[in-house]
């Protein structure tokens, strides 16, 4: 039996540098599920998932200053946190493409 596919509407913000609450509080109206990337100590995913009741999924990227080991720093970091989940270090296409099937399966709750 072939698998399941739907089409999602995928709206992309990016955001270079630092980002804002009041910023990221104006981008999450409307949004199924969040692919949230942060380097440094990589807690912006956990602040997104704080704000949002919708999953919020973490890439860890290697970017910043300081002692960040090529991202493994942000990975260290991101793994224990209240994100949903959690993909490799720079796996931005990993994490677009579970975002709409953990976000089909919040809507089927």
């Amino acid at each position: 039996m072939p698998p399941n596919f739907s089409l999602h509407n995928v709206l992309a913000r990016y955001k270079k540098g630092e980002i804002s609450l009041d910023d990221a509080e104006k981008e999450i109206d409307g949004a199924d599920a969040f692919v949230v990337s942060a380097g440094r100590e990589g807690t912006l995913p956990a602040v997104v998932a704080g704000l949002v009741d919708k999953p919020v999924i973490g890439v860890p990227v290697g970017m910043g200053y300081g002692y960040m080991e090529e991202g493994r720093a942000a990975l260290a970091s991101m793994l224990p946190s209240c994100s949903i989940a959690v993909v490799n270090i720079v796996a931005g296409f990993t994490a677009g493409a579970f975002a709409p099937r953990i976000a089909d399966q919040g809507a089927k709750l």
